[in-house]
């Protein structure tokens, strides 16, 4: 006998444990799934749709260091330079321990 995944829909993920849910609020999801997307725009830079958002938006500059949003952007591009932003990095995150 073979065990298979269970699924879940995203309702019941996103409901409070108490109710039986995960906890996990939908603003979390998108942006981990946000984050997936820089990461692999970073990492798989040759991918057809990274080529696309480096021609129309890149400006031929290293995202992991540099990535920014002009007012006439797409909403993609500015949640990616959100990401982005030195303040949101995650080593200066409060998960982080003092002592490491």
């Amino acid at each position: 006998q073979t065990r298979k995944p269970h699924l879940i829909g995203w309702e019941v993920c996103c409901l409070p444990k108490i109710k039986g849910g995960l906890g996990i609020s939908p603003h979390q999801m998108n942006e981990v799934f946000i984050m997936k997307m820089l990461w692999n725009m970073i990492n798989k830079p040759d991918d057809l749709w990274c080529k696309v958002l480096y021609s129309k938006y890149g400006r031929d500059k290293d995202l992991q260091t540099s990535i920014n949003a002009q007012p006439y952007n797409s909403s993609l591009w500015k949640v990616l330079a959100g990401i982005g932003k030195s303040s949101r990095i995650i080593w200066f995150g409060n998960w982080a321990m003092d002592n490491i």
